[in-house]
């Protein structure tokens, strides 16, 4: 097995190409990818939300 490329992580979680992780090392952007919330997840949440 082999770990996922900062790449490939991005799309799993549903981030559109264009977004940019910050500067760090590949492992500091992985923690960072896996911290954060699916776009989409966060988007059906707000739409619910606000309705």
């Amino acid at each position: 097995m082999r770990m996922l490329q900062v790449s490939e992580l991005k799309k799993a979680m549903g981030m559109p190409k264009s977004f940019l992780t910050p500067c760090g090392t590949r492992r500091e952007q992985i923690m960072m990818i896996g911290n954060g919330v699916c776009p989409p997840v966060m988007e059906h949440l707000v739409r619910n939300l606000t309705k």
